[in-house]
């Protein structure tokens, strides 16, 4: 396309071809040389600016008759969003609708009876107990396995140091000695329990604290000893009625003992609902509650349902220790109890010789009590000793360790389940979590006080003689005005 210039000499407009774009030509008419440009490229024309629209104008524009979603709903007071309920649903739940964030009923306003309750109690939703009562318990083990093998070991530990040391009383011949290895024996069988109490009050506590992991608990021997002295009376506390019953029934009823161990277990049946609420108090700085069957059992009734909770569960985890020892009671208490007859038989004839050597070789007069003794011992020394059989009792023992490292993990688990029902239901026991102050005076401090009530008390009297006269003195004087 020819490219038009003008001549800047004569103005005259020439055309000049494509190729002399970047040339030199001549003008024709004044002979100037003019150099040929580029063609420009024409520039769009600008559209008009548009005038910007204002926000009212934006939103007046906006269709707002289908822009709300009927199906959703939100609270009155708090404005969180309500679960979906299809009307024409049957299967849909009936009712209040209440909001699970404040638990307002949106028809009333007002808070729904279930949180009304759960305000009053200024704790945790008592359903939420019955429902995570498992969970949390099995978490709770997960979560402190070495807690659950240490019981285990303790266990196994402690009751055959006691199975020992009644192997020795039975073994010696002489009293001091069987009194030293019986003592052992008590202490060893009540380390277990100790421990297991003094286990389940640390576990109580940690819940209380909303602690799910326990970091460190110390496990002192004689700390358990005393504290499974506490297990003892406490059962006695509360079974006498029942251990009564089985000794009068074994002792003037001629009932086998196997019927007297019956009515106790079935009274033990019946306290393990009250475990819950009497180690809730044993938990706390004041015990004295625990103690008290006046105290407990209307606890216990008050609390009725969650204790029922709890007693299942810990019947049906204690199903295979029971069948652990049931096993070992019936297949092995025969075998077992003849060899500890037979240990005991040993140390008879064993003391019957050293008697009968000893009294042999005095040529003293004996008295009667003497020549009984003498007469006891030669029978015993006519005996022949009976050869132990020590693999009757390996399989037992093995059973025992069965059910011991079980025995841990059962406890922990129960022990959790104590906590929890402590954590909810901690204002309906009537917990003690605070114990009086005592304060400390001295013997000059005590004298002191007494001094100066005894000061006090004086001047009142003083004061009261002296109110007494100036009665008198103006009843005088009203009769001398008169």
């Amino acid at each position: 396309m020819p490219v038009k210039i003008r001549c800047p000499k004569c103005q005259k407009v020439l055309a000049a071809p494509d190729a002399a774009i970047g040339k030199a030509i001549r003008c024709p008419d004044c002979q100037e040389k003019i150099r040929v440009p580029a063609p420009q490229a024409k520039k769009p024309k600008a559209k008009p600016e548009s005038k910007p629209q204002s926000v009212e104008d934006h939103l007046l524009k906006i269709d707002l008759s289908n822009i709300e979603d009927e199906e959703v709903k939100f609270c009155v007071n708090c404005h969180a969003e309500l679960p979906y309920i299809d009307e024409d649903d049957e299967d849909a739940p009936q009712g209040p609708v209440v909001c699970e964030q404040c638990g307002v009923d949106q028809a009333t306003g007002k808070l729904s009876k279930k949180f009304e309750r759960i305000k009053q109690l200024k704790g945790i939703d008592p359903d939420l107990f019955h429902k995570h009562l498992r969970s949390g318990s099995i978490k709770f083990v997960q979560d402190n396995p070495m807690i659950a093998l240490r019981t285990s070991v303790y266990m196994l530990v402690t009751s055959n140091l006691c199975f020992f040391f009644f192997f020795m009383v039975l073994w010696c011949t002489n009293t001091p000695p069987k009194v030293f290895w019986g003592a052992w024996a008590f202490v060893a069988a009540m380390v277990t329990p100790g421990w297991t109490w003094y286990l389940t009050t640390v576990i109580v506590q940690s819940t209380l604290e909303k602690l799910d992991v326990l970091k460190k608990v110390n496990f002192d021997f004689f700390l358990c000893g005393a504290l499974g002295i506490n297990f003892l009376a406490w059962q006695v506390d509360f079974l006498w009625p029942f251990w009564t019953a089985a000794y009068g029934m074994f002792k003037y009823g001629d009932m086998e003992l196997a019927m007297c161990a019956i009515v106790v277990a079935v009274g033990f049946v019946m306290v393990i609902p009250m475990v819950p609420v009497v180690m809730a108090h044993m938990s706390m700085p004041v015990t004295v509650p625990g103690w008290l069957p006046h105290k407990v059992i209307p606890l216990f009734f008050k609390n009725a349902k969650a204790c029922m909770h709890w007693a299942f569960w810990c019947l049906l985890t204690s199903i295979p220790l029971l069948v652990l020892w049931g096993v070992m009671g019936f297949l092995y208490f025969e075998d077992v109890e003849e060899f500890f007859s037979n240990v005991n038989r040993n140390s008879e004839i064993a003391w019957g010789k050293m008697v009968v050597e000893e009294m042999s070789s005095s040529n003293a007069e004996r008295s009667d009590e003497e020549k009984e003794r003498l007469s006891l011992a030669e029978s015993f020394a006519s005996q022949e000793p009976v050869t132990l059989d020590e693999t009757v009792t390996l399989v037992p023992l093995s059973i025992w360790m069965v059910s011991s490292l079980y025995y841990g993990f059962f406890v922990v688990f129960n022990m959790r389940g104590i906590g929890l029902l402590t954590a909810v239901f901690k204002r309906e026991l009537d917990l003690q979590s605070m114990k009086k102050e005592t304060k400390f005076v001295s013997i000059a401090e005590k004298k002191r006080r007494r001094e100066e009530a005894r000061r006090k008390k004086q001047e009142e009297k003083l004061k009261a003689n002296e109110v007494i006269f100036d009665e008198d003195e103006l009843e005088d004087e009203e009769e001398e005005e008169e």
